[in-house]
C-alpha cells in the first residue's frame, strides 16, 4: 500500500536504514505458470477479515494499487537471507515455494516466522500437480522445510502485546501431520 510504502520509506531514513533495506512494491508467489495470478489487487481492508489496514485480492478489476507477483529469488538475486517473516494473509505457501532454490541452496534462511492459517493457503492455491502429489500448499512448504534441516515451534502469545509468549516445539513425527492440517490452531 502506498501510504505504508511512504511511512516505512520515512522510518528507514531517518534511523538511517535506507541504504540496508530495498522495497519492492511486488506481491511474492510461486514462479509457477499455473499461479492464481500474475498480479494481485492492495486494497483497504474489509472489515473483519484482517486487523491490519489492508488485504491482498487476485481480482484487480476497480482496483488502486495492482502490484505484480514475483519469486523472492527474482528480487534478491543472489543476495544472502537471513530471517523470513511471512504475514501474508493466505500466501505463505505461495511465497515460500517462491524461494525454494534458496532454500535448498547453499545459504539458507537461519530462521522462517510464518502465520499459518492452512486453510487459506490452500485458498490461494499453486500449481495443480504439484498440489495434487503433496496435498496441498501447506504441505509442500511443511516437506519442504522439514527436508531441507528446519525445526518447527508453535507460538503462543497476545497477538497485541506479546504477552504469555510461549515456543513449543513440535516433534519431528507430528510435523507432517499437524501442521500442514492446521491441527495446532484448534
Amino acid at each position: 500500500m502506498p501510504s505504508n510504502r511512504g511511512a516505512l520509506l520515512q522510518s528507514m531514513a531517518l534511523n538511517y536504514f535506507d541504504d540496508l533495506i530495498q522495497v519492492v512494491a511486488a506481491a511474492l508467489g510461486d514462479g509457477s505458470s499455473d499461479s492464481p495470478s500474475s498480479s494481485m489487487c492492495i486494497q483497504p481492508r474489509v472489515k473483519g477479515h484482517n486487523i491490519g489496514n489492508g488485504q491482498t485480492t487476485t481480482k484487480v478489476d476497480n482496483c488502486r494499487e495492482v502490484v505484480p507477483v514475483m519469486t523472492l529469488g527474482s528480487i534478491i538475486g543472489n543476495t544472502k537471507v537471513d530471517v523470513v517473516k511471512a504475514d501474508c494473509e493466505g500466501c505463505e505457501a505461495n511465497a515460500i515455494m517462491g524461494m525454494k532454490d534458496i532454500i535448498a541452496g547453499k545459504g539458507p534462511p537461519c530462521s522462517f516466522a510464518i502465520e499459518w492459517r492452512s486453510e487459506v493457503m490452500k485458498e490461494f492455491g499453486g500449481n495443480p500437480t504439484v498440489v495434487t502429489e503433496f496435498g496441498g500448499n501447506p504441505t509442500m512448504v511443511t516437506k519442504l522445510l522439514f527436508q531441507s534441516g528446519y525445526l518447527f515451534f508453535w507460538q503462543q502469545c497476545d497477538l497485541v502485546t506479546g504477552e504469555g509468549l510461549k515456543l513449543t516445539e513440535i516433534l519431528s513425527s507430528k510435523v507432517l501431520e499437524e501442521i500442514p492440517s492446521g491441527k495446532l490452531a484448534e
